[in-house]
C-alpha cells in the first residue's frame, strides 16, 4: 500500500456528469495510465504496441482483467471556488467555472491486489511522480491548471528502493530555486528511466515512421524549467498569466498554431505539458515537450514549438540523460 498526502497549488478543474467540481479516482488513473504509457513507449518505441498494451494491462488492467493497483482517493471535503479558465483575460472572455481550488489537501491511495507482484505497486507509484512532477490533470492541464503536489508520504512499503524513498521525499520538499527544481527533475527522469528500462527491457527504441503516434518520453525529451520574472506565491495567475500571455503572442501564427500547441477546431491536445511549481520565493514552471503526431499521419509544427521553448527567459534545459539537472539560460 502507498499513501501519499497532496495538495492542489492552481485549481483543478474537474468534475462529474453535472460538472460540479470533484476530485475523481477514474481521472487520477487515467492520468497515471497516461504517464505509464509515455514512460514506457520512452523505451521501448511506440512501434510494439501489442506488447506496450500488454505492459499497461499489468498493472493498470484491461477490459478482460482488473487492474492489479486499485487507485482510490481520500479527503474530507472542500469549498468550490470559482477560477478563469483563461487567467490571461477578464470578465467574460476569462471562462470563469467552478473548481477544486488552491490548497485543496487530499490523499492518493495504491493498493496492490492480492497475487499481484509487488514491482507493479513500485510502478504505479514511479508513474504517479512523473504524473506530480510533471503533468497535471483536469482541464486546461496542458496549460498549467490542475497542478497538484506532494505535501506528504503517508505510508509506503519498506521494500521500495531507496531511489523511490529518496525521490517522494525530495517531492515533499519545496525547492529553493529554479536550478534546485531542475536538479530534481533531472534525477527523477534519471531513475525512473532506468526503473522502466529494467520493467520492460528492449535491445533498442523501435519506431514507426514519422513522429510517434502516441506521446513518449524518450532520452531526448525537452523538458524546461521556467520562472517567469516578478510572480507573487500568494496568486497563481501570476505564474500562468506570462504564459498565455507569451502563447497569446503566437496567435499571429492563425491555424499553425493550433497544429503547433493544439486547439479546438479540430479538436487536438497539446503536445506541451505545463505544470506549476512553488518555490521559496517564487513561482516556477516545468514545461515538457512530448513529440507525436498530433492527428494521424499529421506532424503538427514541432518547429514553433521549439522556437517557443527557446523564447522563454530565466529556464534551465534538463535532459533525462544526464543525472544533473540543467544549464541556466538568462
Amino acid at each position: 500500500r502507498v499513501e501519499l498526502t497532496l495538495k492542489t497549488v492552481t485549481p483543478l478543474f474537474l468534475g462529474g456528469a453535472d460538472q460540479q467540481p470533484e476530485l475523481r479516482p477514474a481521472s487520477v488513473r487515467g492520468a497515471l495510465r497516461f504517464w505509464l504509457r509515455a514512460a514506457l513507449g520512452g523505451v521501448i518505441g511506440d512501434a510494439d504496441l501489442d506488447r506496450l498494451h500488454y505492459l499497461e494491462a499489468n498493472v493498470f488492467g484491461e477490459m478482460e482483467r482488473g487492474s492489479a493497483v486499485v487507485v482510490r482517493l481520500s479527503h474530507s471535503g472542500f469549498s468550490k471556488s470559482e477560477e478563469p479558465l483563461l487567467p490571461h483575460r477578464t470578465g467574460g472572455p476569462a471562462g470563469i467555472v467552478k473548481a477544486v481550488p488552491v490548497g485543496t489537501p487530499f490523499n492518493l491511495i495504491l493498493n496492490l491486489r492480492p497475487c499481484a507482484g509487488s514491482q507493479l505497486l513500485e510502478i504505479a507509484t514511479w508513474t504517479a511522480l512523473l504524473w506530480l512532477t510533471l503533468g497535471g490533470i483536469g482541464r486546461r492541464s496542458r496549460r498549467g491548471a490542475g497542478s497538484v503536489r506532494i505535501q506528504a508520504v503517508v505510508t509506503i512499503p519498506d521494500e521500495f528502493s531507496d531511489d523511490l524513498k529518496r525521490c517522494l521525499n525530495a517531492a515533499t520538499t519545496t525547492a529553493t530555486d529554479g536550478q534546485v527544481l531542475a536538479n530534481r527533475v533531472g534525477d527523477l527522469l534519471v531513475k525512473a528511466r532506468q526503473v522502466f528500462t529494467t520493467f520492460a527491457p528492449t535491445t533498442s527504441l523501435r519506431f514507426s515512421s514519422g513522429l510517434p503516434s502516441f506521446s513518449i518520453l524518450p532520452p531526448n525529451t525537452r523538458v524546461v524549467v521556467w520562472t517567469p520574472p516578478n510572480t507573487d506565491l500568494n496568486n497563481y495567475k501570476t505564474v500562468l498569466m506570462p504564459l498565455m500571455e507569451n502563447m497569446s503572442s503566437l496567435a499571429s501564427l492563425g491555424s499553425n498554431f493550433g497544429d503547433a500547441f493544439g486547439g479546438i477546431n479540430p479538436r487536438r491536445s497539446s503536445p506541451l505539458h505545463v505544470t506549476a511549481h512553488r518555490l521559496e520565493q517564487e513561482w516556477a514552471l516545468t514545461l515538457t515537450y512530448l513529440k507525436a503526431e498530433i492527428q494521424c499521419g499529421d506532424n503538427g509544427k514541432p518547429a514553433e514549438v521549439t522556437k517557443f521553448l527557446n523564447s522563454l527567459r530565466p529556464k534551465w534545459e534538463i535532459s533525462p540523460r544526464a543525472a544533473q539537472g540543467g544549464t541556466r539560460h538568462e
